[in-house]
């Protein structure tokens, strides 16, 4: 993905060659984004570029939240351009949040809307649900019965012998230490 922010009296994006997708903005007058088109993207240049690569898609879709998933989606970005401006798009769009229920309602009213978004988070909390319960029962799998996985309580066990062993084993150097100087 390519996304421009470009000043008000310009409005094209340079390409980077590895992103997968492109999106050019211009900041209107006002202050706000609106997106550009193919024919005015000719005869102007960012002050800001980010690409993302396609595999971007996919790093989004093992985050767990917002936050997490804005520092999977910024640490493959390309940022070319002004730095501070770079760094307030970075700010932004972490506090940025999509209004998905009204966007869904400008096309199937607010009722509709609100019951297809309580389906649609409800999906992906099982989702997300099933997808734990399925990590947790393969380790047990794999701790329990095939004893491919140590648990944390037998990690600790361990852990302990080992520092047991070496504090008897100093113990001993030291003995052996005394005997050979006698």
């Amino acid at each position: 993905m390519q996304l421009g922010l470009l000043d008000e009296n310009s409005s094209a994006t340079k390409s980077a060659p590895d992103a997968a997708w492109q999106i050019t903005m211009q900041i209107t007058p006002d202050g706000l984004l609106a997106q550009v088109t193919q024919e005015e993207q000719k005869d102007a240049s960012c002050l800001v570029s980010i690409g993302l690569p396609a595999s971007a898609i996919w790093r989004l879709a093992g985050c767990a939240g917002a936050s997490e998933a804005h520092a999977a989606l910024f640490a493959t970005a390309r940022i070319n351009g002004s730095a501070d401006l770079a760094e307030a798009l970075s700010w932004i769009s972490k506090r940025l949040r999509w209004d998905l229920e009204d966007d869904l309602a400008q096309f199937v009213g607010d009722i509709a809307a609100r019951r297809l978004h309580q389906v649609g988070l409800a999906l992906s909390s099982a989702q997300r649900q099933a997808f734990d319960n399925l990590c947790h029962n393969l380790f047990e799998y794999l701790a329990d019965e095939k004893e491919l996985l140590l648990r944390n309580d037998q990690l600790q066990s361990y852990y302990h012998g080992v520092d047991e062993l070496r504090d008897r084993l100093a113990l001993l150097e030291a003995r052996v230490e005394n005997i050979s100087r006698q």
